[in-house]
């Protein structure tokens, strides 16, 4: 029996764009600054206690569901907003170096972990001047616009923001002259592949939440083995997807949606997360990670908005 589950991932899997805390101003539709902050105007809108990231996130909604459900299992976010495979791959390693037959005090065999695989254009560096991990997001198709980087999106204070802002060029010259988009391709399937090829050799119980990216051709064939650790997302009777941001995006259950564009964000809405989690219980009942009933997965959207908003 599963006692606990890792998850990793992006700024979907995180709770993106329910930043509660941040000061950063936000923006309207126009894309205009307001004088409220995103993390004041969240907190406007929302009602559902307690008001953090990681309880308006999937992971956070499906411990919600679980305790509801009285089950004893943790749930560890271990996602972050901006960032992709390299962070995913680190704090997994990081969580199980040691080699050990126990993961934070539960025998390997009752933990699970749930993955979501992002797009390549994620680069993590370490950063002197903050003594820690940045990213960088750039664009696949090389501009003008080189790199964007950020410690934490939506939290950096002041002093962070000045020190990455002091290397900026630093970093559009690594973007122009030291990313090829053919190599990049090739280097993050050879990895996702090498990654999932170390699951599977030391029995790890795993998930994956999204489709891994595998789109050198080289790697084409690898593909079919990742199937079975594919989930479905989806309502009841509806359209099934592989991939749960996609289910998001397609089914419009995002923040904007959720908002009526009070908030032009596309990631999950609290409706959305809400049923993603539920999803996600529904998988570990398929899979048999953990006993009970699966969960209707209904699409009530409409009537969920006005019990969420203000």
């Amino acid at each position: 029996m599963i006692q606990k589950i890792f998850t990793f991932g992006t700024s979907n899997t995180a709770g993106g764009g329910f930043e509660f805390e941040s000061k950063y101003l936000s923006h309207d539709k126009r894309g205009e600054l307001r004088k409220i902050s995103r993390g004041d105007l969240l907190k406007k809108l929302y009602t559902e206690e307690p008001k953090t990231q990681n309880h308006y996130s999937w992971p956070g909604q499906l411990q919600k569901l679980l305790n509801d459900k009285n089950y004893k299992i943790s749930v560890n976010n271990i996602s972050k907003q901006g960032y992709g495979n390299e962070r995913m791959y680190r704090k997994f390693f990081d969580l199980v170096k040691h080699g050990d037959d126990y993961i934070n005090g539960v025998p390997k065999e009752n933990c699970l972990f749930i993955f979501e695989f992002s797009d390549i254009s994620r680069k993590e560096f370490w950063f002197e001047p903050i003594n820690n991990h940045i990213v960088m997001n750039y664009k696949a198709v090389q501009d003008d616009s080189g790199a964007q980087m950020a410690h934490s999106y939506y939290y950096d204070n002041k002093e962070i923001l000045m020190k990455i802002e002091e290397k900026q060029n630093l970093f559009v010259e690594f973007r122009k002259n030291l990313i090829d988009i053919d190599n990049e391709l090739k280097d993050v399937s050879r990895k996702i592949t090498m990654f999932i090829d170390f699951l599977e050799y030391n029995n790890f119980n795993f998930m994956i939440s999204s489709s891994p990216f595998i789109l050198d051709m080289e790697y084409q064939n690898e593909y079919d083995k990742f199937e079975k650790y594919l989930m479905e997302f989806g309502f009841d009777g509806g359209k099934k997807y592989k991939d749960f941001h996609r289910f998001a995006d397609i089914e419009q259950i995002r923040i904007m949606d959720e908002t009526k564009e009070e908030i032009t964000d596309i990631h999950s809405s609290l409706f959305g997360n809400k049923t993603i989690a539920k999803n996600v219980f529904n998988e570990m009942i398929e899979k048999k990670y953990i006993d009970g009933n699966r969960v209707e997965v209904l699409n009530n959207n409409s009537k969920n908005i006005k019990n969420t908003l203000l």
